[in-house]
């Protein structure tokens, strides 16, 4: 995927900025649903 904002960012902004914000919520979205495994873990 970084790969493909990179190669997006090279021949169109829009679709670059959309594909960013494509992986940035993808990776809140993991970490979010790790949250309480790392919270509750001892």
């Amino acid at each position: 995927m970084p790969l493909a904002v990179y190669l997006a960012l090279e021949t169109d902004l829009q679709a670059a900025i959309v594909l960013s914000l494509i992986l940035l919520v993808v990776s809140v979205a993991i970490l979010a649903s790790l949250r309480d495994r790392w919270i509750t873990s001892p």
